[in-house]
């Protein structure tokens, strides 16, 4: 009988995969998301930065809004983790990679460096930047 322990642990992975995914997204496609999205991204997901779950919950819901950056998200992640259980066997032949919370602090930093990336300064954010020949009074 499999336990919940193991049920569990292939939800996390899933979310793990769908965070990996997101991020080669953003690395190989950044055409596909706008100044914009950047910044609706960075506030979507600094709140849950640190929850692996609650960070592939809350960009798979963004995504749904999307359609072009759903469906892209849909390819690479069939792209990058096939149905092929061989290939993702881990330690032990478990079936499913081992993760580490170093592995999954690791990702959890490259996507926000990512979006912080592709987030506007203050000077695109639509404000007009001060005019440095003008007098200060």
């Amino acid at each position: 009988m499999i336990g919940a322990d193991f049920f569990n642990h292939l939800y996390f992975n899933q979310c793990f995969n769908q965070i990996t995914a997101f991020t080669h997204l953003l690395e190989n496609k950044p055409e596909l998301f706008s100044t914009q999205d950047g910044a609706d991204l960075y506030k979507l997901i600094t709140p849950v930065a640190d929850d692996t779950v609650g960070l592939s919950n809350a960009l798979l819901t963004w995504c749904e809004s999307q359609s072009k950056i759903d469906d892209a998200l849909l390819e690479t992640q069939d792209a990058l983790f096939p149905d092929d259980v061989e290939t993702e066997r881990g330690a032990g032949g478990s079936g499913y990679p081992e993760m580490t919370p170093e592995k999954e602090r690791t990702l959890r930093e490259q996507l926000l460096n990512l979006i912080r990336r592709n987030k506007p300064t203050p000077s695109q954010d639509g404000k007009p930047k001060p005019d440095s020949t003008q007098p200060s009074r």
